[in-house]
């Protein structure tokens, strides 16, 4: 049998993790989660580090940060 070898390419999946396709993928899903939470909910896209985006969503007014502690919105706007 032979020997496999798999040799990963950083700079490659950095350049994946940071590419604008990405981006808007992981900016689509929060999006989606902020609109399902409801109004004073907003989605953010942030670079962690060097090597990639990430995206938040959280509540913007206190309103919306009084609905996400009594009723747990944002935990269960990601189940649904």
């Amino acid at each position: 049998m032979a020997d496999i070898r798999i040799v990963r390419n950083e700079k490659g999946l950095t350049a994946l993790r940071k590419s604008d396709a990405v981006n808007e993928f992981i900016k689509a899903i929060a999006d989606d989660i902020a609109v399902r939470c409801g109004d004073g909910y907003e989605a953010d896209l942030y670079t962690e580090g060097r090597t990639r985006n990430n995206a938040s969503v959280g509540p913007r007014t206190p309103e919306a940060m009084q609905d996400n502690y009594r009723n747990n919105t944002l935990l269960k706007s990601i189940k649904g």
